[in-house]
């Protein structure tokens, strides 16, 4: 309809306009789901300090297996809707709720135990050193205690240590390597600097009851590249 200088849609073209922009919808959902079916680029939405100090390591060793495959790694964290997102796979901890129908794969067991470099345990016992807290990770040392009650309780005496606080916990478990005092290290994410040397662990490791899953949706668990992953 024309109103003065402007054309107006009528309520019949209001209607056809949304019927259309659902079955637009549809065909570009249905498009990009057979793009990614045939893609050969996986996208995996993990943790942040999980990705930058087990996944991403261990990346070249794939792709050296697997040529033919591209990982994409997102850094996200918490609860994921894996059918609305970009990601084809996410990795998370098992206390997470998880949303909507989902393949589940278990990964590893999560363990904690206080970790330092091995250069400032010479110069003093862990339980003297600052305590590392993260923003990210603010129950870490709380969960440990809970675990271990008896020997945190004979190793603080009641003395509460200074702490340094860090916005990720990534910077924290860095912080330990530097010497700045002793974090609280999920075994998977320090493993790889314990067998190096750059962290020791002088307590070890007590399970926290808690595991890293694989989750997919069963749609793109039929892609050959995810199966692959």
């Amino acid at each position: 309809e024309r109103r003065h200088l402007r054309l107006v849609l009528t309520p019949t073209g209001h209607a056809y306009v949304a019927q259309v922009r659902t079955a637009v919808d549809l065909l570009r959902t249905a498009a990009a789901q057979a793009r990614r079916h045939a893609s050969d680029t996986v996208v995996v939405s993990c943790e942040a300090t999980l990705a930058i100090r087990w996944l991403v390591p261990r990346l070249g060793e794939f792709e050296a297996l697997h040529p033919q495959l591209s990982v994409h790694v997102l850094a996200g964290g918490g609860p994921i809707d894996l059918a609305g997102s970009t990601a084809d796979l996410a990795i998370r901890r098992s206390d997470y709720a998880l949303q909507g129908d989902l393949v589940v794969q278990p990964l590893m067991d999560e363990w904690l135990g206080p970790v330092a470099s091995p250069q400032a345990l010479h110069k003093a016992p862990w339980h003297a050193m600052p305590r590392l807290v993260s923003e990210t990770g603010p129950y870490a040392w709380a969960d440990w205690h809970r675990l271990q009650p008896k020997l945190a309780a004979k190793a603080l005496a009641g003395k509460q240590p200074a702490e340094r606080r860090y916005g990720h916990f990534y910077l924290s478990l860095q912080a330990a390597a530097a010497g700045l005092g002793t974090g609280i290290g999920p075994y998977p994410m320090v493993m790889d600097d314990l067998q190096t040397g750059v962290l020791a662990a002088p307590l070890g490791f007590v399970s926290a009851g808690n595991r890293y899953l694989v989750l997919a949706t069963p749609q793109q668990c039929l892609r050959p590249a995810v199966r692959q992953v």
